[in-house]
């Protein structure tokens, strides 16, 4: 197992816990957040759900036109999973 899948599963716990408050803040369907929204929800930096999103096929966000990734509340609930 890579450095980076080992510090990815590590974390999984903490993760799961910070994902379960998405659902709980937001009962709107359809929201999407951007980068920096997600990152903060999930009490990470920008870069390390960019890098995750390299390591991790499950980890895809959308993308608007323009290019911007959009998290959806699944897609914050997904660390969960790992």
């Amino acid at each position: 197992m890579s450095r980076a899948s080992a510090g990815f599963l590590q974390d999984g716990a903490e993760l799961n816990q910070r994902s379960k408050k998405v659902g709980a803040a937001n009962s709107a369907e359809g929201r999407t957040y951007k980068i920096g929204e997600a990152a903060d929800i999930l009490g990470l930096k920008a870069y390390v759900l960019r890098f995750w999103e390299s390591e991790f096929p499950m980890l895809r966000p959308g993308h608007t036109a323009s290019k911007h990734r959009v998290y959806s509340d699944e897609d914050l609930e997904r660390p969960e999973a790992g």
